[in-house]
């Protein structure tokens, strides 16, 4: 969103727009893709080949998404909008593949584990390198720009050097993303590539795969499902300070670097959480779990936005609460995809199928049309603030709104996510007596 807007060069309500129906789309088309590489059947296997054909048109993808044309404003509206969408798709070609790759590697539960876990963690360093090397990079831009007109002109500025200064901090941070695109492209490719060179798919299945349309009918049937997929909608904007950490850093607290320092903050307590979401679960049950870290989140957030970021002293008390989010964090990531494993049982007890497949592509779902949500929310703050991209003496409005969105936005919406768990009854319990009618129904069926 921030590149869109203080880079290269669109409204914030354009983005938003352009970045709601992108996310949608791809979303809606998980399922699609996953019932295409269904049916894909090559010698090289179903798929291992969407590693190797899809590891150029997504390396050049993402370097045109970061490039930023000479042209004019509805062109740049219209080359952002195909570029973001071209990528979406091409990316979910290869994501929806990659995920399956696990299952057809090995049969043996543990060692698909071992895959995942090497996949995921693999995935959180590269996307952790990130998320402190941007701001950083931007940030270092950004404010020797500052600096130099800070020394040439003084700290108040005209109007006429604000614009100038606005349109050279935008002008020196084009080069720098697309030279980081270009270097995300070069790093990724091999890594496709590697990925397609180095597994085998072992386990092939060769019945004939279910129809989209069948697919869906069972997601509708699953009830358990439905209601995580509800409360993940309610709750898409329960992370959106996280989206933010950018526009807070930049504005609210003067420096895009820190942005860096915000995103690290929620990770210790989010790895530990993490670990223990089993334990707790087991302790206090899947559902109340949730209830729990989503109310805590809630009272965290909303605390935040009262206690402001005017004072030193409130700075250190935002910190505390930023480590203490990576609390709900850690626990929720778990929790929904342990959730959506039991809504498999709910679906092979009332229809006899259990479609592992689609149930999962929801989890994917539930994230894509997250963002959606919370991209439309951040422009439409953007747009309804009268925010100026670059404008580093930004006006009250700006500052309250950004900053409510980040805390009371988030706040509230994690509150409305507990609203659907509230009538969810496949528990433990249940999923035990659930599994138990499902052996005795298979055994007299042999």
């Amino acid at each position: 969103m921030i590149f869109y807007t203080d880079v290269f060069g669109i409204s914030a309500l354009a983005a938003a727009i352009i970045m709601f129906c992108a996310r949608f789309f791809d979303a809606f088309n998980d399922p699609i893709i996953g019932s295409i590489v269904d049916r894909t059947r090559t010698k090289w296997g179903k798929l291992r080949p969407y590693m190797l054909f899809t590891a150029l048109p997504i390396s050049a993808l993402t370097i045109l998404c970061f490039t930023t044309p000479n042209i004019s404003y509805a062109g740049k509206v219209a080359y952002a909008a195909t570029m973001y969408i071209a990528w979406g798709v091409v990316f979910t070609t290869m994501d929806v593949p990659y995920w399956g790759l696990s299952s057809a590697m090995t049969s043996d539960t543990d060692d698909r584990n071992k895959l995942l876990t090497f996949a995921r963690l693999a995935g959180t360093c590269g996307g952790g390198i990130l998320t402190i090397a941007v701001p950083f990079i931007t940030g270092h831009i950004t404010n020797g720009i500052k600096n130099d007109y800070l020394l040439k002109y003084g700290a108040i500025l005209s109007d006429a050097l604000k614009s100038q200064m606005q349109t050279d901090v935008q002008m020196k941070l084009q080069p720098a993303y697309f030279w980081i695109a270009i270097s995300c492209a070069i790093i990724g490719a091999p890594l496709f590539l590697f990925a397609f060179l180095g597994t085998k798919e072992r386990t092939v299945l060769n019945e004939n795969p279910p129809s989209l349309k069948h697919n869906i009918s069972l997601i509708l049937k699953n009830r358990p499902l439905l209601l995580i997929i509800a409360s993940s909608l309610l709750g898409s904007l329960r992370y959106v300070y996280i989206s933010m950490f950018l526009y807070l850093a930049k504005y609210n607290l003067g420096n895009e670097s820190l942005a860096a320092i915000m995103s690290v903050m929620v990770v210790p307590l989010g790895l530990f959480s993490t670990i223990l979401t089993p334990f707790f679960s087991k302790k206090l049950g899947k559902k109340n779990l949730y209830i729990i870290t989503h109310i805590f989140q809630s009272i965290i957030l909303a605390f935040m936005f009262f206690v402001g970021y005017s004072s030193t002293s409130a700075i250190v008390i935002l910190a505390i609460c930023l480590v203490l989010l990576g609390l709900p964090s850690g626990f929720n990531s778990i929790l929904t995809c342990a959730m959506t494993s039991d809504s498999v049982d709910y679906l092979e007890l009332t229809t006899g199928e259990r479609g592992e497949g689609i149930c999962f592509s929801m989890q994917t779902f539930m994230g894509k049309a997250s963002m959606a949500i919370s991209s439309l929310a951040i422009g439409i703050t953007l747009g309804a603030v009268l925010y100026v991209p670059n404008d580093f003496s930004p006006s009250e409005s700006v500052l309250s709104g950004l900053y409510f969105l980040a805390t009371m936005g988030a706040a509230i919406s994690s509150a409305l996510a507990i609203i659907p768990m509230l009538f969810y009854t496949f528990t433990e319990k249940e999923q035990k007596k659930a599994r138990e009618i499902i052996e005795r129904r298979n055994n007299q069926k042999l």
